[in-house]
């Protein structure tokens, strides 16, 4: 599940690369700020993205949102999960995963990284280049709302990454999305 979830989100991230301009999104559709980008909308809106949906995040104190989000909810073979993808036209990803295997996802409880069972996976990159992966170092995802078919499910997250960059901090992380039910 993690190989696939990792995948995902580094396609989700490629696939959502600007077509046209610079680094600096000018010239093109899905520039930095485009008219349907989550900085001018407030929510998702990219295809596959359920109405309402949004994820927001900082990384080193710079702002971030996602134009495409996608969460799943399942408690098929006795494990309860949750997994949300959200990523934007500056091929920028946050990839979010609790696995519980016995039991239910406590909500209101803060979740840290365990390399089995929960995961935030960030990635970034180039416009139209292929996203770095960034190795998470310390994280939390704390879900405030596990949602339904028809609600919301909702919660924060934040962690320390490693990259051949340095350090980076991911803080202040919210999602909102209905996600798809599998059981």
């Amino acid at each position: 599940m993690v190989r696939v979830l990792g995948v995902a989100a580094l396609a989700l991230a490629a696939a959502c690369g600007s077509s046209g301009g610079g680094n600096d999104g000018g010239g093109g559709s899905g520039g930095t700020t485009g008219s349907g980008s989550c900085e001018t909308t407030g929510t998702a809106t990219g295809p596959g993205s359920t109405p309402g949906s949004k994820m927001t995040w900082s990384v080193d104190g710079v702002a971030d949102c996602a134009d495409f989000v996608s969460g799943t909810h399942s408690t098929k073979n006795g494990f309860d999960q949750l997994a949300v993808i959200g990523g934007n036209t500056r091929n920028h990803a946050v990839n979010l995963h609790i696995d519980v295997p016995t039991g239910a996802i406590e909500v209101g409880k803060a979740y840290p990284c365990d390399p089995a069972y929960v995961q935030l996976i960030y990635s970034a990159g180039p416009p139209m280049g292929l996203a770095s992966t960034y190795t998470s170092a310390s994280c939390s995802i704390t879900v405030t709302s596990l949602g339904s078919a028809t609600t919301a499910a909702t919660g924060m997250f934040s962690g320390m990454f490693t990259s051949d960059a340095g350090v980076s901090m991911l803080t202040d992380g919210t999602f909102t999305v209905v996600p798809k039910i599998q059981n």
